[in-house]
């Protein structure tokens, strides 16, 4: 797209009679609007939205003061139980959270005093709090990214936005009945040095995913995934590719001015050399037969996070998940090929191959 320059224009045409302006005016307009052409850019400055944001992280820790005493401390459970619902009890029970135990089981109950009355608890809560004790700037960055989501989803529900801690476990976002969870322990910044201390070590390659810059982003493939998980057919390379292509766009919709590097989970450096090698990538997808595999251990190798991906015939340092990556591209491709399809007909499609018809991607 050619961007003009109306100073350079009006220079060259000094004499212009005054019954021009306006229609050298609207030109401009309509120059300006042709160089800044991002569809997922909407009007959402009409839209109202109501989020929850739970603290559980914050209202748990507050009962340290009661671990003492044991009736006031029961009482305080029962009233986290009783404002968070469900979500308390997967916290409590599930393996990939914290995983102590069955919710009313007394010993249960002791190993959560514990917890509570131990040091660690309070160095960590620390650390929590020199990024997430004052939420403001994260809750604005959901509302407006849940204006974008009520544009296009008028009728769909808002989920619960719960924040908690966890024994540092890679279960980053857990969804549940009316809730999507924020591990905020795993949000502490790529170069938090306990990540690399804890037994076994979260490998390196992971720690670029644990920025504060991609919550919302994180939350939304969360729910996207959630929303749309019965439209991956999950039988052949590029079902998955698709699904997870669709996802990426379904993010970057709700967040149109991120940094795109954060919506796939790259650093900066590695989205910039999957742009350059895109052409390349998609040849080595078509040459080596892997587009319509069905040998779901082979290709699923480009769809999770490592240090690069490891293939015949890909160079090294190729950064990871290049499935997801040309997904990615391949949507953009189509929908801006179909503008008449909404954001809403796209996640609802589970026909990749006709998917990839349409969308004619050639980088």
């Amino acid at each position: 797209m050619v961007c003009f320059n109306l100073r350079k224009i009006q220079q060259k045409i000094p004499m212009i009679r005054i019954h021009f302006i306006p229609l050298i005016f609207t030109l401009y307009l309509f120059l300006l609007a042709s160089c800044n052409n991002n569809p997922l850019k909407v009007d959402v400055s009409d839209i109202d939205v109501e989020i929850s944001i739970k603290r559980f992280d914050q209202d748990l820790y507050a009962l340290k003061s009661k671990v003492n005493d044991e009736q006031a401390f029961a009482n305080g459970l029962n009233d986290l139980k009783e404002k968070y619902g469900q979500f308390y009890n997967d916290w409590v029970q599930m393996p990939e959270l914290m995983g102590i135990g069955s919710v009313d089981d007394p010993n249960t109950i002791m190993v959560l005093r514990e917890i509570l009355s131990s040091n660690t608890i309070d160095r960590l809560m620390k650390m929590i709090n020199t990024h997430y004790k004052d939420f403001e700037k994260h809750e604005q960055d959901f509302i407006m990214a849940y204006k974008h989501f009520r544009f296009y989803f008028p009728k769909a529900e808002i989920p619960d936005i719960v924040t908690f801690f966890s024994n540092f476990s890679m279960t980053m976002n857990p969804v549940g009945n009316g809730y999507i969870g924020i591990s905020l322990d795993m949000h502490l910044g790529d170069t938090f040095y306990v990540y690399s201390t804890l037994n076994p070590p979260i490998e390196k390659y992971f720690h670029k995913l644990f920025v504060p810059e991609n919550i919302v982003s994180m939350h939304f493939l969360a729910h996207g995934r959630d929303m749309f998980y019965q439209t991956n057919k999950g039988t052949k390379f590029s079902d998955e590719m698709f699904f997870w292509g669709k996802l990426l766009y379904f993010t970057e919709a709700m967040m149109p001015d991120l940094p795109k590097h954060l919506i796939i989970g790259y650093s900066e450096e590695e989205y910039k050399l999957c742009l350059k090698d895109e052409k390349d990538i998609w040849t080595y997808f078509i040459k080596d037969e892997i587009l319509y595999s069905s040998d779901k251990k082979m290709y699923m190798r480009h769809f999770t996070e490592g240090p690069y991906t490891i293939a015949p015939g890909v160079p090294p340092n190729t950064p990871p998940m290049l499935g997801k990556f040309v997904g990615w591209q391949a949507v953009r491709a189509f929908m801006e090929k179909n503008k008449e399809i909404t954001l809403a007909e796209l996640m609802g499609m589970t026909d990749a191959e006709s998917f990839l018809r349409k969308a004619k991607y050639k980088p």
